[in-house]
């Protein structure tokens, strides 16, 4: 079977934490029709950026890390498959 590498799993550790933390917002955006306040959005945007979870399917040149599928399934796979909305 396919074991993870160090960085997979610190991929996946650091997804995992991120989606935790913006979870209990969910209730939040819901009574709101599903729209959170822009600084909140952008708050959690520069956070995904600076942790390296942003735009993780681009390429470097537009300011993506350019991760393989594989590490971008192992990512979502790591998050609990729990998504979230920026």
């Amino acid at each position: 079977m396919y074991g993870l590498s160090a960085q997979d799993r610190r991929i996946q550790d650091t997804a995992r934490a991120f989606v935790d933390s913006v979870i209990p917002l969910e209730v939040e955006a819901e009574l709101a029709g599903g729209v959170l306040p822009k600084e909140v959005t952008a708050e959690h945007q520069a956070r995904a950026i600076e942790l390296g979870l942003y735009a993780t399917n681009m390429p470097t040149s537009v300011g993506g890390p350019t991760w393989t599928c594989a590490s971008n399934a192992r990512t979502r796979s790591g998050a609990g498959g729990r998504t979230s909305r920026f």
